[in-house]
């Protein structure tokens, strides 16, 4: 496995286990705990790319992008500056569809997607999700991307809608970033992160959390709120958080200003709310080592 980015969980076969891909294997599930390998059955464009030097798959998602029962399979490829030498140029990310109750590995529907955020060679699709964003009842793609270069820098999302194809009747993926917010104030933060679907405001309409690293005066939190389909960013000044000035005897850390950096989703007092942990660090990297405290925000009504 090159990447833990890529690795993906769900029912591939329909057969109500649940299997897993992690682009350099497909582990398929018999219902007693037993996996299988058949990275061999799979479509050559989901299997690893046998030259690295030529790129590789680098994340991946699994889910029920037509609504018949059996799971299918998304995965981005990496940027590359090797572009022109990789076995599928021109191209960001590559779907498979279960077509007629097979597999989705198994004779199903191909196609690709290349448009990239920040330029196809100098994107990195770092984190999927399935998440219906347009609330039109079919699950859509969305990626936590960053550049290649300057490394993981700029903070943001890209969107793939999930419409029916006219000329098949079979489904496929567009773009649909006009449904995004203003990201422009984040075209600098640290872009490594990961993406959780969650109904942060509590109004029953799933929205979309943005937990990475951060930087100097940086929020590595980050909320998409749904609003009847389209996304805007939550104003994270009006959310709490704690600074090392707040702890005795840390006033003078390094990192500071490294504001609610890998916070993650947690319900922690079962009022329905989500809350959150995060980390305040101090020598992250240096040769005497580091220091964390972790802390809690609780949601309240």
């Amino acid at each position: 496995m090159d990447y833990g980015h890529h690795i993906s969980v769900g029912d591939v076969d329909g057969d109500g286990d649940i299997d897993i891909y992690a682009a350099s294997a497909l582990f398929i599930n018999d219902g007693n705990g037993n996996f299988t390998n058949k990275i061999n059955e799979l479509p050559s464009s989901l299997r690893p790319i046998q030259n690295s030097y030529q790129g590789f798959i680098m994340s991946s998602v699994i889910a029920d992008f037509n609504n018949d029962g059996i799971d299918d399979i998304f995965a981005s490829y990496a940027d590359s500056a090797n572009r022109s030498q990789q076995p599928h140029e021109g191209y960001t990310g590559v779907y498979s569809i279960s077509q007629n109750g097979n597999p989705s590995y198994i004779e199903s529907d191909i196609g690709y997607l290349s448009d990239a955020k920040y330029g196809i060679s100098n994107t990195k699709f770092n984190y999927i999700v399935a998440y219906d964003v347009n609330l039109d009842g079919n699950k859509d793609i969305v990626v936590a991307v960053t550049r290649s270069s300057p490394y993981y820098v700029g903070k943001g999302l890209q969107i793939f809608l999930n419409v029916e194809d006219p000329n098949t009747g079979n489904r496929k993926f567009i773009p649909g970033d006009y449904l995004l917010p203003d990201e422009s104030v984040m075209d600098e933060f640290q872009g490594e992160g990961m993406l959780s679907v969650l109904d942060v405001n509590n109004d029953g309409v799933l929205d979309i959390e943005h937990s990475s690293a951060s930087g100097q005066g940086e929020f590595g939190l980050s909320f998409y709120i749904n609003n009847s389909g389209s996304l805007s960013l939550f104003d994270m000044n009006e959310f709490a958080f704690m600074s090392q000035e707040q702890i005795p005897g840390k006033e003078n850390w390094g990192l500071n200003g490294w504001l609610l950096t890998k916070a993650m989703p947690i319900n922690l007092d079962n009022s329905g709310w989500i809350d959150y942990i995060s980390t305040i660090d101090s020598g992250l990297g240096d040769e005497g080592g580091s220091e964390h405290i972790l802390y809690s925000v609780l949601s309240k009504d």
